[in-house]
Order: C-alpha cells, then structure tokens, then sequence
C-alpha cells in the first residue's frame, strides 16, 4: 500500500530506531507528535501496494527506509507517529515482516490494513476479536485497548465508505459498479488465516502492479491524494502478524475491507473473480478505518482530560484503558 537514502543512513536510521529484546515497548499515547516524525511509531502493515496506497496518500512521509529490500515510509498520520510497509503476501512473509520491523524500529502498536474474503457485504470492513491459523486450534487475541479505539470509529468514520468501483480496477475505461448496500463497520469474533503456498514465501515481482509488485506505484499514491478516499472473514496475514504482535507484548488490531463477499451486482461469483474486480474498493475502505483507529488515539494522547487513558496505556492494563476508551463521549 519515495526518497532514495544513503546506505549509512538507513544503518544509522536503523540503530537508532532498534529496540533491544530486553527493551520496555513504549506506550501508545507516545506516539502523539505535532512535529516531525520520531519514534515511537504505530506501524500500519499491509500486504500488497494496492491495500497500502491509500494510506500513504493519507500520511506525510518524512522519510523512508529500506531495510532487506523492504521500503519503510516514516511519517504523521492524524497527529500520531506511523511507520508504513508492506508485508507482503502470505503467513511467512507476514510472520517475517513482522518480526524484521519489531527489530529495527520502536513500535508501540500495529494495525493490518487490508483485504479479505468475509461472509459479509463486500465494501464491508470487518474488525475480528480473535484469530486463528487454518488447521491449527490456537487462538490469538488482538489487543483489547486497539479493538476499542476501532469500535468508536463507528460514528466517526473519517470520511464515508466508498460505495462503487470500476471494474476491472486497473481500467480507467472500465465498468462503473455501485454496491446495492451501503458498506458498514462490522466487529466479529473470528478470523482465520490460511497458507495456500505450503510454507513458502511468495516472492513479489518486479513490475507486477499494484497485487503482486514489489514497488508502491507512485502515480496511484498521487490519484489517491485527490480522491476521497463460520469463519466471519478469511486472509492469508493476519494471523500471523497477531502471533507475533502476542508474543512480542506489542498491540495489535487487524482491518479487513471486504473484497469477496455478499452483495455483489454481478452475481455471486467468489474468489478469485470478484477479488480481482473489487480488491481497490475493499481497500479504500480499509483504510478509512485504520485511519480513524490512528485519528482516535491520537485525539486521546492530545487531550488534557484523558490522562487516565494514557496512564492505563503506558501500565499495560488494556482492559480497563478499553473500558475507559468506550465510555469516554
């Protein structure tokens, strides 16, 4: 979802950013910034360039870093200090992303902003409690304190939820297609991550757009910037960023806009059609959502009055921070 810089900056960026395994994660209200960007970040992870664009349009980049051919954009987002990147597709490279930002810079929480294939209305953008590795029992929880700053983007979305897409996404000739149904926030309790590489890595490739590429296409960040922009939902990362967020003791909530689901005008035709014809839409809605969960914590690390949920923030005591997240007017 660029500057070039010099190889002795990105080691200096990356010493400097570092956290020691030993190291206290910072707490979230640090990440509130009216200046230039500077540790500690909310990192926002997303899978392919698509998913990540509108976001970049969304944040004021300050600098990027490549570290292990991966791009790092460092800036402000809705006041708060954000790190953005791409994951790439699938559970390796999700677990190893996630694994390679944790060590090089300090991050206090992470959101996952994407697509997913979800028994809900595509355009929908579902939040899930838990999640879960295809095959496997383990259940990993997102953090309690991130699912509520998520529940009050409900009634403060920034900005409405794309409603129509052009099919196919790429074709600025192509066919206009309104949803019949107005995309909702919705929350449920389960997600499921599947592998369908078989424990493989798939590499990105060189030029293969905005789904498969390695690079973020420059021309769509700038479009973007003058656009408005039983298993309940089922992907190939989330879980795995979450298992390593749980482990790490770093915050964690993913976002999936729904880019194959109910309510498709053309008929209920599935994966992979209908994800190649919407994945943009579900995207863009993913993405006002993340932005809103990043707008609320900052609007709370900014305010006076909220002392004590930053207090609960930095103690680690999630649950009652949430409590006091969702009851706050």
């Amino acid at each position: 979802m660029t500057r070039a810089i010099a190889v002795a900056t990105v080691l200096a960026s990356c010493l400097a950013a570092a956290v020691p395994a030993s190291a206290k994660r910072p707490a979230l209200c640090d990440t509130r910034s009216d200046t230039q960007a500077a540790p500690p970040y909310v990192a926002i992870f997303s899978a392919f360039p698509a998913e990540l664009v509108p976001l970049l349009a969304a944040t004021e980049i300050n600098d990027t870093v490549t570290i292990d051919d991966r791009q790092f954009f460092i800036g402000r987002m809705g006041g708060v200090n954000v790190v953005l990147s791409l994951l790439g597709i699938g559970m390796i490279n999700a677990r190893e992303s996630t694994e390679r930002l944790l060590a090089n810079f300090d991050v206090a929480g992470i959101v996952l902003s994407g697509v997913a294939g979800s028994q809900h209305n595509i355009g929908d953008v579902v939040v899930a409690r838990t999640w879960v590795e295809e095959g496997l029992r383990k259940v990993w929880k997102v953090n309690e304190a991130m699912h509520a700053l998520a529940e009050r983007v409900v009634t403060r979305l920034p900005e409405p939820f794309e409603t129509c897409a052009t099919v196919p996404p790429t074709d600025p000739n192509g066919e206009l297609v309104c949803m019949p149904h107005v995309p909702a926030l919705v929350f449920e309790e389960r997600g499921e991550s599947g592998d369908p590489f078989g424990g493989n890595a798939l590499a990105c490739l060189p030029g293969g757009g905005e789904v498969l590429g390695c690079e973020i296409p420059q021309a769509l960040v700038a479009a973007a910037e003058k656009t408005p922009v039983v298993t309940d939902v089922a992907d190939e990362e989330t879980a795995a960023v979450c298992r390593v967020a749980v482990k790490k003791r770093v915050p964690f909530v993913g976002v999936r806009g729904v880019s194959d689901g109910a309510g498709d005008p053309k008929g209920d035709r599935g994966f992979p059609l209908q994800f190649f014809d919407y994945y943009r839409l579900a995207a863009i809605n993913a993405a006002v959502v993340t932005r809103g969960i990043v707008a609320e914590l900052g609007a709370f690390a900014a305010d006076p009055n909220a002392e004590k949920v930053c207090r609960r923030l930095a103690q680690r005591k999630w649950r009652s921070a949430a409590e006091l997240i969702r009851s706050a007017p």
